[in-house]
């Protein structure tokens, strides 16, 4: 069985060799799904080849929680994150502990794996299956992809680790379908030379963004992602949702290639449904838009809905910093989940906008800075007293 705060801290040494196999049940099923989604053939590109002697980072957050709150932005040279919580204190207690949030980033030479993963429901089953969800990731992409040679089979590498990951999830209770169940997002980046090669796999709702710092411009890193109305709804979970099997619905795995000085972000629901505008109007008539009800399948409405999250967003990246982007990230959900946070202290029933949740940012610059020597540094976040103990 694995243990939250010990994987919190376990050196990537100890992953070599894989130490499971994958449940080949499991793996057809996944198989399956990726077939299923896959709009194209990966390319057959030859990519760097990676040295994972020469280990650069090996990050995961959030480590630990203490009582009073204390929260950390932890920043390197390309490469910034911040995890928190915006429920607030009931009756003396911080409401909803721990963070069942994590992010990971291991970076190599000409190599890196940047995970996110958000524990659905709260309480330390869902936390650790978090945990396990990046770590596993990371173990088997790290061992695997430097043997190959071509972006096609890293992808299809990438397919096994999700197997890889969710036996690894099974394997955290003595009953397997008493595992926590957790939304997924893993990003490889290789160099193919002249760009960036970011492979991906989505699983449920966390979200990434590739900026271009030059020309304000934002797009979506995963290919036809779509926002979803319903926030109790993540529309794919690892762990036991059917018996041992995973929900992959909206199972996403591609490749985009991204040229040098792009910043990549990683959110958590928690961040990125408090930049959207239906968590702020009820109706998308309140804010111009036509329809009495907001929409999934409405265009007008997720376009507009990108629109102001793009803009709300850039506007918190200023003088080119990562550091910056992710004190300023906080201090802006903090500052949107506030009357949230006052209606359900009050036990006040009444529409307010803001989503209190765990919120985790990361966010990385793709260039030849990423793939050095790091020192890691941390920022403590001021923490308003409604947030802890």
């Amino acid at each position: 069985m694995f243990n939250i705060d010990s994987l919190a801290v376990l050196p990537f040494d100890m992953f070599h060799p894989l130490c499971q196999k994958i449940d080949k049940t499991i793996l057809k099923f996944i198989r399956m799904a990726y077939e299923k989604q896959k709009v194209e053939e990966p390319p057959k590109t030859l990519f760097i080849q990676p040295d994972t002697n020469i280990c650069y980072l090996n990050l995961v957050s959030p480590h630990h929680e203490v009582t009073p709150e204390a929260y950390y932005s932890t920043y390197v040279k390309g490469y910034s994150n911040v995890s928190f919580s915006t429920y607030p204190v009931l009756n003396g207690e911080k409401f909803g502990k721990p963070i069942a949030d994590c992010t990971t980033a291991n970076i190599y030479k000409d190599f890196a794996v940047f995970c996110i993963a958000d524990g659905c429901g709260m309480g330390k089953r869902p936390a650790t299956s978090a945990h396990v969800a990046c770590e596993k990731f990371t173990e088997y992409v790290s061992v695997e992809i430097p043997k190959t040679k071509t972006l096609a089979k890293a992808q299809k590498i990438i397919v096994e680790a999700i197997a890889y990951v969710q036996t690894a999830i099974l394997q955290t209770q003595e009953l397997s379908t008493d595992a926590g169940l957790t939304t997924f997002l893993g990003v490889v980046v290789l160099r193919t030379g002249t760009s960036f090669a970011c492979m991906y796999c989505n699983i449920g709702d966390c979200r990434a963004l590739v900026i271009d710092p030059r020309t304000a411009v934002v797009n979506e890193l995963i290919d036809d992602y779509s926002g979803r109305v319903d926030v109790k709804t993540t529309g794919g979970r690892l762990g036991p949702v059917e018996g041992d099997y995973p929900e992959l619905d909206n199972f996403k795995c591609g490749i985009k290639f991204c040229s040098a000085g792009s910043v990549i972000a990683l959110m958590t629901d928690g961040v990125c449904d408090n930049f959207d505008i239906k968590t702020y109007y009820q109706t998308p008539k309140e804010c111009g838009l036509s329809g009495l009800e907001w929409s999934d399948d409405n265009l007008e409405h997720w376009e507009k809905r990108k629109e102001v999250f793009y803009s709300s967003f850039l506007s918190l990246f200023l003088n080119d910093s990562l550091e910056e982007l992710c004190f300023n990230l906080y201090n802006f959900i903090i500052q949107k989940t506030k009357l949230a946070r006052e209606c359900k202290v009050k036990k006040i029933e009444t529409f307010v906008g803001g989503k209190m949740d765990h919120s985790t940012f990361a966010c990385f610059r793709l260039d030849d800075m990423l793939f050095t020597e790091k020192i890691v540094m941390k920022k403590k976040m001021k923490i308003p007293d409604d947030l802890k103990v």
